[in-house]
């Protein structure tokens, strides 16, 4: 009876400790999305265009210091969030079905690159705002860590699409999302890593951005349906 009772609360233990498995995933995607949403608000809102002048940088650099600063706040807790999500997803991914083992590490290794490449693209923006009263007698300077900046910023499109690419079609294989967001997922990666390759264009502001937000809004949606097919998890497979 004692054995009975005690491999009983083991069972309740196990399964209790399965719950944080799904859902810290999903709350980690959750987070990243609340949070990539307000960074992309305070880009669009403050921050110059691609092909702003190195005088409209300087701009920037002086009256919305603030926003650097708030932005760099957002990288540290999102960031973390996202690992979460993507670790998860891809471990919770292949235990359902080992086909999405592969995509899932896809998704996982593009997300580090997001994480490093959005990195130095804090790193641009806290040099001119840290740096603005020195740059400011020099404009082909500034003009040049801003078009380092959009390279940057560019590049990381490309780290976007393969995360959207491998974690979408891991976890559409694996059933955690619904068939057509593999369909979404694969059209958002194509359209990031198309709107990236006129690169030189693109850094100096280019029609193929609007293409590349299209894939964004993508990203975005899969984030968002994936995250709460996680949070409502009722058990983990893996249990």
């Amino acid at each position: 009876m004692a054995m009975t009772t005690i491999s009983a609360r083991r069972s309740g233990i196990a399964g209790a400790a399965s719950w944080p498995a799904n859902r810290w995933a999903g709350l980690g995607g959750l987070t990243f999305l609340a949070l990539v949403v307000l960074q992309n608000v305070l880009t669009v809102t403050s921050y110059p265009a691609s092909g702003a002048t190195a005088q409209q940088v300087l701009v920037f650099a002086q009256n919305r210091a603030w926003t650097v600063q708030l932005l760099f706040v957002t990288y540290v807790i999102a960031f973390p969030a996202l690992l979460a999500f993507a670790g998860g997803l891809s471990r919770l991914a292949a235990g359902r079905d080992s086909r999405a083992s592969l995509p899932g590490h896809i998704g996982q290794y593009s997300v580090v690159a997001v994480v490093v490449l959005f990195g130095f693209v804090n790193v641009a923006q806290v040099t001119l705002v840290a740096a603005r009263g020195d740059l400011a007698g020099d404009l082909a300077l500034v003009r040049t860590l801003w078009i380092l900046h959009n390279t940057i910023f560019t590049v990381n499109f490309v780290a976007v699409a393969g995360a959207l690419f491998g974690l979408g079609r891991a976890a559409a294989i694996s059933e955690i999302v619904p068939a057509w967001m593999a369909r979404v997922s694969v059209a958002g990666a194509l359209a990031l890593v198309v709107s990236a390759l006129p690169i030189v264009a693109e850094v100096q502001s280019s029609k193929f951005l609007g293409l590349g937000l299209a894939g964004f809004l993508c990203w975005l949606l899969f984030l968002a349906v994936a995250s709460i097919s996680l949070v409502r998890m009722p058990l983990s497979p893996e249990s």
